[in-house]
């Protein structure tokens, strides 16, 4: 068994053992068990990639900035959560080949299409990277919308809300109008998840 898959366990136990977080997931039905699947979350914090460990029943491998695996601690979290490196602020087309690869392979890939962390509910613009990882996978990936929305009570409450997938394929459209149409279905995923949470 790998170190992802061990780790996507032992987060779901410490979760579910844990009464001071509280993690909902709506509609992650519309996730595909098997097959090439890419994951496009509103991404605001670090827990983000937890959130979405826990919520559905696969491995997921993440994209994430360069500069965080400098840290030991956190390398290690990053790695555990199958976490891979992409440079930020310039095109990385060796970590967006890898994405491509993944997918290529029947795995599932989250990508934070928005490149950073934008705090609160509105999801910022998001980058052509989404639509080349796409594309170099070769096989058409299931694309899924997330929406993750945070409140503090007694408890730390979390909830998840997959939107409904789609394909490249059937948006049929050029690069930047297809870029702003998943960008819309994040909002609506985010705007989801926040209802939800109300």
């Amino acid at each position: 068994m790998s170190m992802n898959r061990i780790s996507h366990y032992l987060f779901r136990i410490a979760f579910l053992l844990c009464p001071f977080i509280r993690i909902r997931v709506h509609n992650s039905c519309t996730v595909p068990r098997v097959g090439p699947v890419l994951l496009v979350p509103h991404h605001q914090k670090m827990f983000d990639i937890l959130a979405i460990t826990w919520s559905i029943l696969r491995e997921v491998r993440y994209m994430a900035k360069i500069s965080l695996f400098k840290n030991w601690l956190l390398r290690k979290y990053l790695e555990a959560c199958g976490a891979f490196r992409v440079k930020q602020g310039e095109p990385d087309r060796g970590a967006l080949r890898k994405a491509g690869e993944l997918l290529g392979s029947g795995e599932a890939v989250c990508i934070f299409g928005e490149g950073t962390r934008t705090p609160g509910n509105v999801v910022g613009e998001m980058h052509g990277g989404l639509i080349l990882a796409a594309n170099l996978s070769k096989v058409d990936p299931w694309i899924v919308p997330c929406g993750i929305s945070y409140k503090w009570t007694w408890r730390f409450e979390v909830e998840v809300y997959y939107g409904n997938g789609f394909r490249i394929s059937d948006i049929n459209d050029t690069s930047a109008s297809a870029i702003e149409i998943i960008r819309s279905r994040v909002q609506r995923a985010q705007d989801e998840a926040v209802k939800r949470a109300a």
